[in-house]
């Protein structure tokens, strides 16, 4: 229940700007990021390449991951990954049973039942729990910041 709260209350505060983004490629100087569409047309020139299997699913994920990363940011609570898109102000639990997450991947050309799938999931995890803010710090935070007191 605290996952669905936490996630709700997030989503919430970041519809209303109230936590502070954290910086994006594109604003640190470098070009805007490539549309969904063209992620996924390279996507599938990258699966037609004569490369490894694990080198065609990295590449895959690493294309997704940037451009993910320049569209909004990483969360995680020690137990899930999660990812805000910023554009559509929308939170997305990232993993196999996510419907939100099977809809963003296949956006990029990627269905749940391919291995390729797992493999994109496992990857954006790891990268959410590395680089992304710890969730209910930044509630807690928040709610500091709102109620100026320390909880």
């Amino acid at each position: 229940m605290l996952r669905i709260v936490s996630a709700r209350f997030l989503s919430y505060c970041l519809q209303k700007r109230q936590i502070r983004r954290v910086s994006t490629m594109s604003e640190q100087g470098q070009s805007s990021t490539p549309t969904k569409s063209d992620i996924a047309a390279r996507i599938r020139e990258l699966r037609g390449e004569k490369v490894k299997a694990f080198e065609r699913d990295a590449n895959v994920a690493k294309r997704i991951r940037e451009h993910l990363d320049g569209e909004g940011n990483f969360y995680h609570n020690n137990a899930f990954a999660y990812f805000f898109n910023e554009n559509e102000k929308r939170l997305v639990e990232i993993g196999k049973d996510s419907l939100n997450f099977t809809l963003l991947m296949n956006d990029f050309g990627i269905n749940k039942s391919e291995k390729l799938f797992d493999y994109v999931v496992q990857d954006l995890v790891a990268y959410a729990f590395k680089h992304g803010a710890y969730l209910l710090q930044t509630l807690k935070s928040k709610m500091e910041d709102v109620h100026g007191s320390r909880l």
